[in-house]
């Protein structure tokens, strides 16, 4: 098992653009983000959207699944600490659902504990916020 001190979260997205490559039969990836705070989710989306990707929202883990019951995408970007479900349980209930889909989940409040679940769960990668373009 890793030590404490060899965790290291990514602190930016923009490591992650090959994960927006070929999904579609291009560049362009259909990605929900979720994140209670509205602002993230106008920012990450913004980013997104300016890559070319399709890019649509959700404000709570509840919305998520709605979104996901009716609609494919090829990632999802989350918040882990959202108010009612966190974003741990998203992951978990996305495996069920869309199997194909890589979650990416970002938090202000990186653990070693959140990231060793993450990993056990699938979770394709594991983000500090801030999120940014550049490392």
């Amino acid at each position: 098992m890793a030590s404490k001190q060899a965790l290291r979260c990514k602190p930016a997205l923009h490591v992650h653009a090959e994960l927006f490559v070929g999904y579609t039969g291009g560049f362009v990836a259909r990605v929900l983000v979720v994140d209670d705070e509205e602002g993230i989710r106008q920012v990450l989306s913004a980013f997104l959207v300016g890559g070319g990707h399709e890019v649509q929202t959700a404000g709570s883990v509840d919305d998520a699944l709605g979104r996901l019951a009716h609609e494919d995408f090829d990632v999802v970007v989350s918040d882990i600490l959202m108010p009612r479900r966190s974003g741990l349980e998203l992951l978990r209930l996305i495996r069920d659902l869309t199997p194909q889909a890589k979650v990416i989940l970002v938090t202000g409040k990186p653990s070693y504990e959140t990231a060793i679940q993450a990993v056990r769960q699938g979770a394709f990668e594991y983000l500090a916020k801030p999120v940014t373009r550049a490392a």
